[in-house]
This record gives structure tokens, sequence and C-alpha cells, in this order.
């Protein structure tokens, strides 16, 4: 699904589509970082059970992604 479908739906929905489902994000820009985001809160936050996976040049995005998360808990 692409970042753009998934901002069309509404929270209840987008929540329902991702819960207890193991999600792959392709994209380190902001649409990406912020679906991985929701994604791993849906799923009750990193730390439990969400896991973040990139690559070492990439790595300052998810360094943002992870303070984006842990701000948001």
């Amino acid at each position: 699904m692409h970042s753009m479908d998934y901002s069309n739906l509404d929270n209840v929905s987008a929540v329902e589509l991702v819960k207890g489902k193991r999600v792959t994000v392709i994209g380190s820009l902001k649409s990406g970082l912020d679906l991985a985001v929701e994604c791993a809160n849906a799923n009750g936050g990193y730390g439990n059970g969400s896991e973040i996976v990139g690559r070492q040049f990439e790595a300052i995005w998810w360094k943002i992604l992870l303070e984006k998360m842990h701000s948001s808990l």
C-alpha cells in the first residue's frame, strides 16, 4: 500500500489495518518515518515488539524516528 492510500484512511481504520500485524515500510523520508511511527504505536510502541531495521547510511533517519517515537509515549 502506498503512503498516500494509507493517509486517506481515518485514524480508526488505519490502526485496525496495522494492529497485530508485522509491517514493512519501504522508504526513509518523512512519509516512511511517519508511517513507521504510526505502525509501531498501533502495536504497543518501540520496545514492545516493534523493531526498526535500516541500512547504515539511513542511520540518521532512524535516529530521528526513535526520538520521535520516544517523545510520543
